[in-house]
């Protein structure tokens, strides 16, 4: 049986928020026509959509839905039905062909399956019995698995098994860890573009200021318009095009400051230079405004590409890892690298 709150739910799921006039005929219809609540707000969805452009539901568009929908499928019916006062003792059928301009009376038809139709069963087989020497299902643990003694013990080790990890003893145990699983970006490996941007972004910055500190260059040029104040500029090598980079296609992409806007360089004045893309240099040369081209033009004077990194000292401790890849045992030939 329907009720207001069903139907009121029904149209809040198409973002339809009906007035109690209407949610009354709709409760009205579904008692009259014995029908859902889902079922008449899909009708008057179809019906809206298809004679009033989607408009809202209201009490004289649903009345016409009635006589148009309801009313006429309800008088097609009664049509249909057969009158048991007139009903011939001969007349088994009442359907009759749209066609046929007679009323002939028809032939008595028996209700018994026609012998075409009748089907020997075919006598079941038992499966078990036919499979009861080859397949077995073991309704208990192998015993050699419940009698095992090494649970949660250390399969196999190699080197020292008794050393220090930050100044405390580290044996090879097996602890039992629940992370609570993986998310949905690890499980599918997703990157942000963002951060991997920010990321290669941050290595650019690094190197070029390693490569100024190095050749005692002054500070690259951070103004974001054309109207460039210094004869410096830093950032990454990358093509014009899709083919491989040539002395035609060179491109610096600079860094974040310029929000990523790219310069094309001009290496005939440059003697000799090697390039690839991706590259990060500081560049020196005369900045010069193209009103016929998109990008600005940078006549390149000296490419400045190398630098020096300071490695970190070398610990004098001994560095030990331990690697762990449960489950494993001893047994398994794929230990045999060891």
């Amino acid at each position: 049986m329907a009720s207001k709150e069903e139907i009121l739910g029904q149209f809040q799921l198409y973002n339809i928020n009906p007035t109690s006039d209407v949610i009354e005929k709709c409760l009205s219809l579904c008692v009259s026509y014995n029908i859902e609540s889902e079922e008449l707000v899909d009708q008057w969805v179809a019906y809206t959509s298809s004679n009033l452009r989607g408009e809202a539901p209201t009490v004289e568009h649903l009345e016409k839905m009635e006589r148009k929908e309801y009313q006429k499928n309800k008088d097609q019916v009664a049509a249909k039905l057969p009158s048991h006062k007139d009903r011939s003792p001969y007349v088994v059928s009442t359907h009759q062909s749209s066609t046929s301009k007679l009323d002939a009376p028809s032939t008595p038809k028996s209700n018994q399956t026609p012998s075409s139709r009748i089907q020997t069963p075919i006598q079941s087989k038992n499966l078990a019995n036919e499979f009861k020497d080859t397949i077995s299902s073991p309704g208990s643990q192998v015993a050699n698995y419940s009698k095992r003694v090494n649970a949660l013990a250390v399969q196999c080790s190699y080197g020292n098994k008794e050393t220090t990890f930050k100044s405390k003893p580290l044996l090879p145990t097996i602890k039992m860890v629940f992370d609570g699983g993986l998310k949905a970006n690890q499980t599918f490996l997703y990157e942000i573009i963002g951060k991997k941007g920010k990321s290669l972004n941050n290595m650019a910055e690094d190197l070029i200021v390693a490569i100024r500190d190095k050749y005692k260059l002054g500070v690259p040029n951070e103004a974001e318009n054309d109207e460039e104040v210094s004869n410096i500029y830093a950032g990454r090598i990358v093509s014009d095009s899709d083919g491989k980079l040539n002395n035609q296609s060179v491109l610096l992409e600079l860094t974040q400051i310029h929000m990523g806007r790219t310069i094309q360089l001009n290496l005939s004045k440059v003697d000799k230079y090697s390039l690839f893309p991706g590259q990060v240099v500081v560049v020196k040369g005369d900045y010069t405004k193209q009103y016929k081209r998109k990008k600005p033009l940078l006549v390149v004077q000296e490419i400045f590409a190398d630098t020096d990194f300071t490695l970190p000292s070398e610990p004098p401790l001994i560095i030990e890892a331990y690697i762990k890849a449960p489950p494993i045992t001893s047994e398994l030939p794929s230990l045999n690298f060891i």
